[in-house]
C-alpha cells in the first residue's frame, strides 16, 4: 500500500481526494487499469500508464496540445524528490518513456519489440509518477508521501529500472 488513511490526512484528506478524483477521473481510470489487469501484456499496461500521465497533465493544464516529454518533466517536478529518487535522471527517463511510446505507437512495426522486463519497470515508474502527482494534488504533506525508504515497491522500481533485474 502506497499510503494510508492517516497519511492522506484523515477525513479532510478523503474530502480532498473526492474532489481530485472527480476532476482527474480519466487519469485515475487508466491508472487503476494496472490493478485490474495484471495478466495483460506489459505493453498494454505501459500504454495505460502513459495515458494516465498524459490525461492527468492535460486536465491539470486545461489544454489538449501538449509536448509529452515536457509534460513528463513537469509532472516529475510536481511529484518531487520522492519520484526523482526513483528514476534518477528525469530528463533521461522522460526521453526513454517518450521514445518507447513513439516506437510502439507512431513507428509500430519498424522498431524491435521492447524488452518485457525493462518495459515492466518503466511502466511501474510512470505509475509511481501519477500516484505521487495525485497525492500532491490532494495536498498530502511531504512527510506522508511514499518514498523509496517507506515503500519497498518504489525501492524495487528504482533498483530494477536502473539495473534491469528480473521481476
Amino acid at each position: 500500500m502506497l499510503f494510508t488513511y492517516a497519511n492522506l490526512g484523515g477525513l479532510d484528506g478523503i474530502g480532498r481526494w473526492l474532489k481530485v478524483a472527480k476532476t482527474f477521473w480519466p487519469a485515475i481510470a487508466a491508472l487503476t487499469s494496472r490493478l485490474d489487469s495484471r495478466d495483460v501484456f506489459d505493453e498494454l499496461q505501459f500504454f495505460n500508464m502513459v495515458t494516465a500521465a498524459e490525461a492527468f497533465e492535460r486536465i491539470r493544464q486545461g489544454k489538449q496540445d501538449l509536448n509529452f516529454k515536457r509534460a513528463l518533466r513537469t509532472l516529475a517536478a510536481l511529484a518531487g524528490p520522492s519520484f526523482q529518487s526513483v528514476v534518477g535522471d528525469v530528463d533521461g527517463w522522460a526521453t526513454r518513456v517518450v521514445r518507447t511510446r513513439n516506437d510502439h505507437v507512431v513507428h509500430r512495426g519498424l522498431c524491435g519489440d521492447p524488452d518485457g522486463e525493462s518495459l515492466y519497470w518503466l511502466t511501474g515508474s510512470v505509475y509511481v509518477l501519477v500516484v505521487l502527482c495525485l497525492l500532491r494534488t490532494c495536498e498530502v504533506p511531504e512527510e506522508n508521501l511514499p518514498n523509496r525508504e517507506s515503500c519497498p515497491w518504489m525501492a524495487t522500481v528504482a533498483r530494477k529500472l536502473r539495473g534491469g533485474h528480473r521481476r
